[in-house]
């Protein structure tokens, strides 16, 4: 106890002492603090989606659309095409077993080629959906890849499926509106509207690893 501090009274603190219990007081509250507090938040409103979300939409419909005939006409046609797919198969094969390996492809391949645009468009809608509803970068670009594989199959499809004098002509024109429905709903999700109503991309570059203040321990 110091000599000039009478008897009985409370001792004053120091200094030192003071700005000991300060800093235990912070860190206290630090170590109780949410961890969210300590980051900063993500916008929690991001505002009404751009109107090229809706374009996108509108356009996957009318792609979906003719789609949808396309797929009803094949599968009410499936044992033409069937016939019609067979001799193209057969073109240069001739041994016994093969030609019996590609008869048996003619009355598969049609049915899965079908089969396959359904799965398509049905793993696009909800993605295409999600994009305005999650707020998602990511559903934007499975939506893209699952688009870019209907466009990719779509000319090899109609050669293949519907390239024929017997087939109705209608239906390649339609497979082309098709194609340019879907590209055009692909285009849209690019544009600057979009890519700055979405979230930042979290994707890592390389020449970022590069800069000052970015090394790894």
């Amino acid at each position: 106890m110091s000599s000039d501090t009478p008897a009985g009274e409370p001792r004053m603190p120091t200094q030192a002492e003071l700005d000991a219990a300060d800093l235990a007081e912070l860190a206290e509250k630090q170590n109780a603090a949410p961890r969210q507090t300590l980051r900063p938040r993500p916008p929690t409103d991001p505002g009404p989606p751009p109107p090229a979300l809706r374009w996108a939409m509108q356009l996957w419909i009318g792609a979906a659309v003719c789609a949808a005939i396309g797929v009803i006409y094949g599968f009410a046609r499936l044992g033409t095409i069937n016939d019609l797919i067979q001799p193209r198969l057969r073109e240069g094969v001739t041994k016994p077993d093969e030609l019996h390996r590609v008869d048996s492809m003619a009355h598969w391949i049609p049915a899965a080629c079908l089969v396959g645009a359904v799965i398509l468009l049905a793993i696009q809608y909800p993605l295409l959906a999600a994009i305005g509803r999650h707020h998602s970068r990511n559903c934007r670009n499975f939506y893209v890849a699952a688009a870019l594989a209907m466009l990719l199959s779509i000319p090899i499809g109609l050669d293949l499926l519907f390239g024929y004098h017997q087939i109705w002509v209608g239906l390649r024109v339609l497979g082309w509106i098709q194609f340019g429905l879907l590209a055009g709903s692909v285009v849209c999700l690019f544009g600057t509207g979009v890519n700055k109503w979405l979230p930042r991309s979290e994707r890592i570059r390389p020449t970022a690893l590069f800069r000052p203040g970015n090394h790894y321990k």
